[in-house]
């Protein structure tokens, strides 16, 4: 392997000189300069960075403690990072933390003993900021990014709090007052700046706050998903999710996929972060997008600044966020046929054109008035015969009874013959009629089955 002083030798100049040319630290004559880099390129010599680091006490390199790599949001940071980095002619060392206290330790600690320059971290959520601590008493510079949890580093994240704010305020705004948030861990600067957010929101549009709609774990789908369920399993459930991250989207679509629970028919769905595939589900994603090319660049930005001059004023940086609307929310109004409550039809009766049903309204506000529909579309009852309680399979029916009752949120009996009588959740939320199936159930059985006793008879046509 060629060494500085063969390349010297060859080009007929001095050790320094060539040290020069490959630094930049002085000036030579480009016919000098010209002749040593065709040297240096015929030998193929490499400085030696560890030799130079030890002089110079810098490697030209910086560590990335990130945690879950494989999460997009944090690859566009890294990508981010990386490309700045690799303009400013650093190397990067990348490690994941797993938002593990104890690896995030092990981790820094790593990087140092490896003599980066510096440190880009986005911390965990350990109580004891242990990580934090070895960094400050070693001095090494460092720029925590996403969580910004210590004033005594630079930051670099976004404006959290009205990012979150303006989101649930598209929500609300389209007349929803039961608005769910599905968080990460609630030791997160994230997920509180979020949740402050949202509460900013509802308080400023006077929404009574409902501690139940908040809901917050790990910052896993799986986590999202048991959030969800615990949400819509309310006596009076949300009609509304907001994601406080991608992960928590994700989950949240995922349990009313489980569900059976279309959106945004059924429930309205919005998140916080973008991500490159929200276009591929369906619906289209509402979603906040944080500019994650400009943390990563403004993140190596800040660090070469502090590794530059150690004793600098620190900085914080925060950046706006934008809403990407798309599909996944509709306006609270307009109720819709949810699935049957309560259903004494016998199984396989076919109902054919013309059919005139006698059902029953249940208003909360006017008691039970009766009313009758002429079928257009043939209906069989084999759709929806005994419980539990199954979606309604009729198309036909289901618009029937909207147009009906465009404004209408009650639950709907109807009856085909005598000894014969179904229920019918008519909503804006299907999951808000959950509590009721076990409800109407239980009446159906210890009244053995018969009709419920406060049907009227329908309403005399003037």
């Amino acid at each position: 392997m060629a060494t500085i002083a063969d390349v010297a030798r060859k080009a007929g100049v001095s050790v320094s000189t060539v040290s020069h040319v490959v630094n930049g630290t002085r000036r030579v004559s480009p016919s000098t300069a010209s002749a040593v880099q065709a040297v240096i390129d015929s030998f193929g010599y490499r400085p030696n960075i560890m030799a130079r680091s030890l002089k110079a006490a810098s490697t030209r390199s910086v560590g990335i403690a990130i945690s879950s790599i494989s999460n997009p949001y944090f690859s566009d940071i890294i990508c981010a990072i990386e490309t700045e980095c690799a303009r400013l002619g650093m190397m990067v060392f990348l490690s994941d933390t797993e938002d593990n206290p104890v690896r995030e330790l092990e981790v820094v600690m790593a990087l140092h003993q490896r003599r980066v320059d510096g440190i880009i971290l986005a911390p965990s959520a350990d109580p004891e900021r242990r990580a934090l601590a070895y960094l400050r008493d070693a001095r090494l510079p460092c720029v925590l990014v996403d969580r910004m949890r210590d004033a005594e580093f630079d930051q670099v994240g976004v404006k959290n709090r009205e990012a979150m704010r303006k989101l649930v305020e598209h929500v609300a705004a389209l007349g929803h007052d039961r608005i769910g948030y599905v968080g990460g861990h609630p030791g997160f600067e994230t997920t509180l700046e979020r949740i402050a957010g949202y509460r900013d929101c509802l308080l400023s549009r006077g929404i009574t706050i409902d501690e139940r709609l908040l809901a917050t774990g790990n910052a896993t789908t799986r986590s999202a998903m048991a959030a969800t369920d615990g949400l819509l399993a309310l006596v009076d459930p949300p009609t509304a999710l907001v994601g406080g991250n991608n992960q928590a989207t994700i989950g949240i679509m995922k349990a009313l996929r489980a569900r059976g629970l279309r959106v945004p028919k059924d429930i309205s769905v919005v998140g916080f972060d973008d991500f490159e595939w929200a276009d591929c589900f369906e619906p289209r994603l509402t979603l906040v997008a944080q500019p994650c090319v400009e943390i990563g660049r403004r993140a190596a930005f800040l660090l070469m600044e502090r590794i530059a001059a150690p004793q600098g004023v620190r900085r914080a940086i925060q950046l706006d966020a934008s809403i990407i609307e798309r599909e996944s929310q509709l306006t609270s109004d307009g109720p819709k046929v949810a699935a049957v409550i309560y259903n004494r039809l016998a199984e396989g009766i076919e109902l054919g054109l013309d059919t005139t049903l006698l059902y029953y309204l249940h208003d909360p506000k006017g008691g039970l008035t009766g009313h009758d529909l002429t079928l257009k579309t043939p209906y069989n009852t084999r759709n929806h015969y005994g419980l539990p309680p199954t979606p309604i399979a009729n198309p036909g029916l289901q618009a029937l009874l909207a147009a009906a009752h465009p404004a209408h949120d009650s639950y709907l009996y109807f009856v085909v013959k005598p000894n014969a009588c179904g229920a019918l959740a008519f909503s804006s939320n299907q999951a808000a009629f959950d509590a009721d199936v076990a409800r109407y159930n239980a009446a159906v059985k210890a009244d053995h089955g018969r009709l419920p006793s406060r049907c009227p008879a329908p309403a005399k046509k003037k």
